[in-house]
């Protein structure tokens, strides 16, 4: 039982890294990509397919 618990934990910590740098990247590219006139609605629409 304790190496179910030992890999849920290791896959909870990768999922964590994942999901860091996934946040990072995204919002890199998407200010280098869109407009600054744009980029407030852009963010939005994001959040909103997101959540």
């Amino acid at each position: 039982m304790r190496s179910r618990e030992a890999s849920v934990a290791v896959a909870a910590v990768a999922l964590g890294f994942g999901s860091t740098w996934w946040n990072v990247v995204s919002i890199t590219v998407r200010r280098r990509v869109v407009p600054a006139e744009l980029l407030g609605r852009v963010t939005a629409v994001y959040r909103m397919v997101a959540f």
